[in-house]
């Protein structure tokens, strides 16, 4: 699966969205990149949100009523649960 939930209270509102921390890029779709694995890699250490999964865990650690969190399990260069998929993304006029 493409993205994991951490069950939280059932009386929280919250809910912890982690979209950008992982680097997981499956060989299938590594294979049909244009990059080389060093520059994959450096756009994997600008585009990631590094450690951010951690932080969700340890805030739903100390908060009174556990929230819920969402997490992509996929790299955003992947995956980006924060994109829409129509014309109403302003990222998709980007070149």
């Amino acid at each position: 699966m493409n993205w994991s939930i951490v069950t939280g209270d059932s009386l929280s509102p919250v809910i912890i969205h982690v979209p950008h921390a992982s680097t997981n890029i499956p060989d299938h779709i590594a294979q049909q990149l244009l990059l080389s694995a060093n520059e994959l890699q450096q756009e994997l250490d600008l585009m990631t949100d590094g450690l951010t999964d951690q932080l969700a865990r340890l805030a739903s650690q100390r908060a009174r009523a556990k929230p819920w969190i969402f997490e992509n399990k996929l790299s955003r260069l992947v995956f980006d649960p924060e994109r829409f998929p129509d014309d109403t993304e302003v990222m998709n006029q980007v070149n």
